[in-house]
């Protein structure tokens, strides 16, 4: 869970579980319902929600924070699980928070 943004290779990653890649996939699916790609793809594009919301970063530097290593991996990734872009999903957040300030202030 700590290393969910470096680069993982599988191998390692079983290795940490004392199993082997096959082994540990097949633990993993069975004790999560997920394969290990979509579970770390889950982790990395909530961290992306997150830095879009927090509008600290560029859309081009978040896929590096998040350990996606190849921008158009991230983006479909990110439109497949959000159901926009990146960067519409930071725009419907900005307007979302724009439109709460204004009925504050009503």
């Amino acid at each position: 869970m700590l290393n969910f943004n470096k680069h993982l290779q599988l191998g390692d990653i079983a290795s940490q579980a004392y199993m082997s890649p096959t082994a540990f996939c097949r633990y993993f699916k069975l004790h999560t319902n997920k394969t290990v790609v979509s579970f770390l793809n889950e982790l990395r594009i909530g961290y992306a929600k997150k830095l879009l919301i927090e509008n600290e970063h560029s859309v081009s530097d978040i896929h590096y924070l998040c350990g996606f290593h190849n921008a158009s991996n991230f983006y479909e990734q990110f439109k497949r699980a959000a159901g926009c872009s990146p960067l519409q999903f930071r725009k419907r957040h900005e307007n979302k928070a724009l439109n709460a300030f204004h009925q504050q202030l009503k």
